[in-house]
């Protein structure tokens, strides 16, 4: 099942350090454009701009169409 992620939901999950659920539970993870664009400022925690620079192979980063 694919799902669609929003930008709390990935900050947090990455910022507890269980974002590997994800895939346990999802076997792809879509990540608008604009969600990516929010997890890159600098006010954004370094380990979330960093989890988001290098982004697991079950994530796909898609524009909506």
């Amino acid at each position: 099942m694919r799902v669609v992620a929003d930008a709390s939901l990935l900050r947090y999950l990455i910022l507890i350090g269980h974002i590997d659920l994800l895939p346990t539970v999802y076997t792809q993870i879509i990540i608008p454009c604009a969600v990516l664009g929010e997890l890159h400022p600098a006010q954004t925690p370094p380990v979330v701009r960093c989890w988001m620079q290098h982004l697991a192979v079950w994530c796909v980063v898609r524009t909506p169409q």
